[in-house]
């Protein structure tokens, strides 16, 4: 998102929204700043980054990226994209490309967000989560959020506010805190995507009562389906966060949720 502008992936294709007006883009799209990008195939087949300004759609500069590049940001001064267990930033002043994040298995980085020189991602791994925040500018890498309970995943960054989705075995919730805060305000709670066990091993039996267990949220759409919060950006005036349902025989429905601020 970029002020009240927003673009989403539709089926093969992107939709880039400005000024209310819907104007096609290509894949995986991003807005940020005056200016929108989406993948695109090249006569030779291979794959380029277009970067256009947002408003009117004229196209500014073409990026070759390689066949794994995906997950697309953009800021006025950056963009950045996935390509395979790296994160790469292109500075768009002079076109100088290099990776600003790796990670090898089992930890793996989520998809960028920009905010101006400002570059956040996510960093998961079998024991522990983070939200990084990395200064493309001097380089200065801060620890935003870690947590060893809870995931901490999809985070976007705009000005002081931070927003991620949040889970853990009770809940998924979509949180906003400043930059700074220890902890964030929730927008939105929905019930994990797993199934909850019975919280005790058969040959012992339940709890003794009084042992008190977090109630866990209703499970969210028909049975059978598994519910997901995934990406996030933040408007001016609004929250976004992706929701995929994915049904038993493996049929997969996106929607976009927003919460009003």
């Amino acid at each position: 998102a970029a002020g009240t502008d927003l673009a989403w992936q539709s089926g093969a294709a992107g939709v880039v929204v400005s000024a209310g007006q819907p104007r096609p883009a290509g894949a995986q799209p991003a807005v940020g700043g005056a200016l929108a990008a989406w993948l695109e195939q090249r006569a030779d087949g291979t794959q380029q980054v277009v970067v256009t300004n947002r408003v009117d759609g004229a196209r500014l500069r073409e990026v070759p990226v390689g066949p794994s590049a995906g997950d697309l940001a953009i800021s006025d001064t950056q963009l950045a994209f996935t390509e395979g267990e790296a994160i790469v930033v292109v500075r768009l002043a002079d076109g100088a490309a290099r990776v600003a994040a790796s990670a090898r298995a089992p930890v793996a980085l989520g998809r960028p967000a920009l905010d101006g020189d400002r570059l956040v991602f996510h960093q998961a791994g079998p024991s522990s989560s983070a939200i990084v925040e990395l200064d493309l500018a001097s380089g200065t890498r801060t620890v935003l959020r870690r947590a060893t309970r809870r995931q901490l995943t999809n985070p976007t960054l705009r000005g002081d506010r931070l927003l991620y989705v949040e889970t853990n075995q009770y809940q998924q919730a979509l949180v906003l805190a400043a930059r700074g805060e220890a902890r964030g305000r929730t927008l939105l709670r929905i019930a994990p995507a797993i199934d909850a066990d019975k919280g005790y091993t058969t040959p012992h039996g339940p709890h003794r009562p009084g042992i008190p267990r977090p109630r866990r949220l209703p499970k969210e759409g028909p049975a059978g389906t598994i519910t997901t919060l995934t990406t996030t950006a933040l408007a001016d005036d609004a929250a976004y966060v992706t929701r995929l349902r994915r049904s038993r025989g493996g049929a997969l429905r996106t929607a976009l949720l927003r919460v009003g601020l």
